[in-house]
C-alpha cells in the first residue's frame, strides 16, 4: 500500500449548528462534586459578604436531635434586589465585579452551595425590596427554572433572630438544605456540630485574619441552634490565625524581602519570614497539624488568603529546618 502524506493543516468548513444543552442533572452533579470542604464553601460565600460591604457575618448551624437541619450563612451587606438577586443565582453570572472585589468568576455561590447541599436558597434585603430565590433537585429538572420564594415567608426569615444583627433595612441569609457535606455520624449531632465550628474557626480564622484583625471590618460569628427553641445567646467569635504574627524572628535578617521575575508578567515582591522553632504562639501552628505542613508560599488577594503554604513543586514540604513562609503582596 502506498503511503500518504497525512494533511494535519487542512481546513475544515462549517456544515451547520445544532443546540446542545447541558443535561441538567448531570450539570447539577458536576458542581454538587467539585470537591469543596466545609471550611472551603463557607469561606466562598463571606466573599460574597465582604465584596456587599458586610462587616458582620454569622454561620448558625440549625439541628434537632438527630440531624443537622440547616446551615444559615448571615450578613449584614446591603443586600440585593430582584435583578441582582436574580443575576446572582445564574450559573455563571454576568455581574460585574470590582478590582477589589473577592468573587470574580460567577460561580461561588452556587458551586459552594451545591457541594455542601441538594437545596438551597438565598433571602436579601435592599431598602423595602424583599427577594428570595432557591435552586433545588426539582429546579434542574424543569429546564433550569430557579423558584421564587414567597415574600411573607422571606420576610419572617430576615425579621428572625440574628444574635444580633440587625437586617430590618439591608442583609442577606443563604440557606441550605438537604445537607450533603455535612453528615452526623455515630457521634452524634452535637460533637459533629462542634467540630464543624472548630473547623471553621480555624479556617476561618487563618483566610480571613487581615480582615479580623482591623477594628471594624470584619466580625464572623459561629454558633448552633436546637429546632423550635428560643435564640440561645451563645456564640463564638472568630479569631484571627496570623501566619506572620511572631513577636521576634527565628533567624537575624529575616524578614527579608527579594524580587522574582515571572515570565510575561513582571517581577513580584516575595517577603520570606522564618519563625522561632518551637513558638507556642497561635500562629505557629494555625490551628493544628503538622508544622512543616504550614511552610511554603502564602498567597493573597485583596487581603484574602488563597494559599496557606506548600512550596509549589519548588522544593520538597519537609525541607526546612524552621518553618519557613513566604508572602507574595
Amino acid at each position: 500500500m502506498k503511503n500518504q502524506e497525512a494533511n494535519y493543516g487542512v481546513e475544515i468548513e462549517s456544515d451547520g449548528v445544532e443546540s446542545t444543552p447541558p443535561d441538567p442533572q448531570r450539570t447539577k452533579d458536576a458542581f454538587s462534586r467539585i470537591g469543596y470542604s466545609l471550611e472551603e464553601s463557607i469561606a466562598d460565600l463571606i466573599d460574597n459578604s465582604l465584596d456587599a460591604g458586610s462587616t458582620d457575618v454569622l454561620i448558625r448551624f440549625l439541628h434537632d436531635r438527630k440531624n443537622i437541619v440547616r446551615v444559615f450563612i448571615v450578613d449584614n451587606g446591603r443586600g440585593m434586589k430582584e435583578d441582582t438577586l436574580r443575576r446572582a443565582m445564574q450559573f455563571g453570572s454576568t455581574i460585574r465585579h470590582d478590582k477589589a472585589d473577592l468573587g470574580k468568576y460567577g460561580i461561588g455561590l452556587k458551586a459552594a452551595s451545591l457541594s455542601q447541599c441538594k437545596q438551597f436558597s438565598v433571602i436579601s434585603r435592599s431598602g423595602r425590596v424583599v427577594s428570595g430565590r432557591r435552586w433545588s433537585a426539582g429546579s434542574f429538572k424543569r429546564d433550569w427554572n430557579c423558584e421564587l420564594l414567597d415574600q411573607s415567608g422571606c420576610i419572617a426569615l430576615l425579621d428572625a433572630r440574628w444574635n444580633g444583627l440587625d437586617l430590618s433595612r439591608n442583609g442577606t441569609v443563604v440557606m441550605w438544605e438537604q445537607l450533603t457535606g455535612l453528615r452526623v455520624g455515630a457521634v452524634g449531632v452535637s460533637k459533629t456540630v462542634n467540630k464543624a465550628i472548630i473547623g471553621l474557626a480555624n479556617h476561618l480564622g487563618l483566610v480571613f485574619h487581615r480582615f479580623l484583625e482591623q477594628n471594624g471590618r470584619l466580625k464572623i460569628h459561629l454558633d448552633s441552634q436546637f429546632v423550635g427553641q428560643p435564640e440561645s445567646g451563645v456564640t463564638q467569635l472568630v479569631e484571627p490565625y496570623n501566619p506572620f504574627g511572631y513577636s521576634h524572628s527565628g533567624v537575624k535578617g529575616y524578614p527579608k524581602e527579594f524580587e522574582v521575575g515571572l515570565q510575561g508578567a513582571g517581577s513580584l515582591t516575595l517577603t520570606a519570614h522564618i519563625w522561632p522553632p518551637k513558638s507556642k504562639d497561635r500562629g505557629y501552628v494555625l490551628g493544628g497539624g503538622k508544622v512543616s505542613s504550614r511552610q511554603g508560599f502564602y498567597f493573597y488577594r485583596n487581603d484574602r488568603l488563597i494559599q496557606a503554604g506548600g512550596w509549589n513543586g519548588c522544593r520538597g514540604d519537609d525541607a526546612a529546618l524552621h518553618p519557613v513562609v513566604v508572602r507574595a503582596h
